[in-house]
């Protein structure tokens, strides 16, 4: 149900993928064109946000049972941290990949002086990008274990048994906007071609 839904909400959000009409040199009240990673945020968000609404439906309809009735908001909560944990990903990948912010920035700082420098400033700057990742993925662990162990659900010893099973749902969580994601993904290798080409034809 959660990849059904994953391609669903992926599509729409591919709907709102798009910019102005019109071309910013032949017409003069075009304005600013818009960044393209703005654009394809937008769709990501669009996604995001059915993604939160389907995987409410999804849980309330397939894990609520009588006998403990909040346990399907506690497995909602986790399937919001996965969702979170999917979108701070992308946040620190954009940051350690963009021009626009301060990694890539000393990198291309450190390359005008020569190669060592720019070796050393890339290795120690990939070194560090592990860092986020982890913090957020050990967070997002942590937090749907202990969701999911609140939900109240026991084994016939009395122990609670529902954190893995919360893990598993903030992994589907991650998962219910991944084909957009990719899609996403896609525009790195096509806008490093196309400027290639452009670069190279003059």
């Amino acid at each position: 149900m959660v990849h059904s839904l994953d391609l669903i909400v992926s599509t729409i959000g591919v709907y709102f993928v798009y910019t102005k009409p019109g071309h910013p040199q032949t017409d003069k009240s075009y304005g600013e064109p818009e960044d393209p990673l703005r654009v394809l945020k937008r769709g990501y968000y669009v996604s995001l946000g059915l993604a939160m609404a389907g995987l409410f439906v999804i849980i309330r309809a397939f894990l609520y049972v009588d006998a403990l009735p909040n346990a399907y908001l506690y497995f909602y909560m986790c399937s919001l941290v996965g969702v979170a944990v999917s979108f701070l990903f992308v946040a620190i990948t954009q940051y350690y990949t963009d021009y626009n912010f301060a990694p890539v920035q000393s990198i291309a700082s450190s390359s005008q002086m020569g190669h060592a420098t720019n070796i050393i400033t890339g290795l120690s700057v990939g070194l560090e990008s592990t860092g986020l990742p982890i913090l957020v993925i050990s967070w997002g662990v942590i937090s749907s274990y202990y969701l999911g162990e609140a939900t109240g659900i026991k084994d016939h010893n009395g122990v609670a048994i529902g954190g893995l099973y919360g893990t598993a749902i903030a992994t589907m969580g991650m998962f219910a906007s991944g084909v957009y994601v990719l899609s996403m993904s896609g525009f790195g290798p096509i806008a490093d071609n196309a400027g290639g080409i452009v670069e190279m034809s003059e």
